[in-house]
């Protein structure tokens, strides 16, 4: 297989980097948390946008919850979604047995 002369060149550029940050790390010191993501992002507004978001999700304290729901939804692993009109994470997703639903686990910003 062979790649594009630009194709190749892509591939090979170092990282774009943005980063947020609460202003809080220092009251914590060493026990701030550190979160680093990688995404396809390409355009330096895009990833700052994203780092944003992330932090405005993380802000706060978060608690971990299961919910049933309506179907067979291993798919949504991964993704926020919609609970009782708050976004959450999705953590896990456990189809039920003799059901038609599916247990998801979901780690949602308290208050």
């Amino acid at each position: 297989m062979s790649l594009s002369a630009g194709t190749a060149s892509y591939l090979r550029a170092p990282n774009l980097v943005a980063s947020a940050s609460s202003g809080h790390a220092d009251a914590f010191g060493a026990e701030a948390q550190r979160v680093e993501v990688a995404s396809p992002l390409v355009a330096r507004a895009d990833a700052q946008a994203e780092a944003g978001r992330q932090l405005a999700f993380r802000a706060g304290p978060m608690v971990k919850e299961r919910h049933r729901v309506a179907g067979e939804h291993d798919e949504l692993v991964g993704r926020t979604v919609s609970i009782n009109g708050e976004d959450a994470f999705v953590l896990g997703a456990r189809p039920e047995r003799g059901r038609t639903t599916t247990l998801l686990t979901v780690l949602r910003r308290l208050g």
